[in-house]
């Protein structure tokens, strides 16, 4: 056998070396994002209350939601609401329907969409932000939130609900 005979032998070892690694790095990526579940939601979710001040009987507040992707695929969520609840002063504190699992009823409220149709990069926290005011005599908030992660049936549903006080 001559040189060029011996580079062709190494040349096609080669490729044969570089064609089995390329199927074992494969195989080891797709069984990495099988186990570790890289493609299944990972999300940091919270809510936060920041209370603006007092003007003509009422409590402005800015109601902030966080949502932070804690995976390293980009994920596609829906329906982001904010349901904003209170007490009153006067209000009575009674144990709510099964609907709500016997918490605390809060009787005033309403929800808002924040929006329909978004996603979410892996490794960034969005901040979602809502003003809106309640009684100047609410003594407590209670701040529900939800959204939907993925487009196909079925959807994931995170939720978050924090309570408040108001301050005086």
């Amino acid at each position: 056998m001559d040189y060029t005979d011996w580079k062709d032998i190494t040349a096609a070892l080669q490729s044969v070396i570089t064609s089995i690694a390329l199927i074992v790095g494969g195989f080891w990526a797709y069984q990495k994002f099988r186990f570790r579940r890289e493609r299944e939601p990972r999300a940091e979710f919270d809510l936060d209350v920041f209370f603006a001040g007092a003007q003509a009987g009422r409590v402005l507040i800015e109601v902030n939601a966080f949502v932070e992707n804690k995976g390293s695929v980009r994920h596609p969520v829906s329906d982001l609401s904010i349901t904003i609840r209170h007490l009153l002063d006067s209000d009575l504190i009674v144990d709510g329907t099964e609907e709500i699992k016997g918490q605390v009823a809060t009787p005033h409220g309403v929800k808002h969409m924040l929006w329909k149709e978004t996603y979410i990069d892996p490794g960034l926290r969005y901040r979602n932000s809502f003003i809106t005011s309640v009684p100047g005599e609410a003594t407590f908030i209670l701040v529900l939130s939800s959204f939907y992660y993925g487009r196909e049936e079925p959807r994931i549903e995170f939720r978050m609900q924090r309570l408040f006080k108001v301050p005086k």
